[in-house]
């Protein structure tokens, strides 16, 4: 059987809960400072940066991170206590995260859009390319081979959960 690529976002009412709160979570953010470039810079081209407040590989607190962010850590740890990594993402104009898989785990990956520029940007999960849209859910399995890009002018910022899988 082959493995789901993109799951419905009404799969995860938590999820929906927490979409309620998308202007208040990129408020917090655009507040925030320590965004840091992704490690790992042969996975990427141009800018990605991430603000992490739940890190891998044993979901450790970034304790600094998640003191500037009492709105958003306050929700999701309430809403999806057993919750994975949690991050906001910002990949830069003119970007490329390019294809790869993660490591095993029991979480499927969420995407909330808090600032998607119009154009070109997207991500693409095992054959098939999705939209961000502000306010909304993109759910994946990230163990398959998936990719994004942002071609346009203008930085996309989402808020990246990790939701256990039942």
């Amino acid at each position: 059987m082959t493995p789901r690529a993109w799951y419905d976002p009404s799969e995860f009412p938590e999820l929906l809960y927490l979409g309620q709160f998308w202007k208040d979570m990129l408020d917090e953010l655009t507040q925030a400072v320590n965004l840091l470039p992704w490690v790992d810079r042969s996975l990427y081209g141009g800018s990605w940066d991430v603000f992490g407040l739940y890190d891998l590989p044993d979901i450790k607190p970034v304790r600094k991170n998640i003191e500037q962010c009492p709105i958003t850590t306050g929700l999701i740890n309430r809403v999806i206590p057993d919750h994975g990594t949690v991050a906001f993402s910002v990949l830069g104009p003119k970007s490329r995260i390019f294809p790869h898989t993660a490591h095993p785990s029991p979480y499927a990956r969420a995407h909330l859009g808090l600032r998607v520029p119009e154009g070109d940007c997207q991500m693409w999960v095992s054959g098939t390319a999705r939209s961000w849209q502000e306010g909304e859910w993109l759910v994946f399995n990230e163990h398959l081979n998936h990719s994004a890009w942002n071609k346009t002018a203008f930085a996309r910022i989402v808020l990246i959960v990790d939701v256990p899988l039942v």
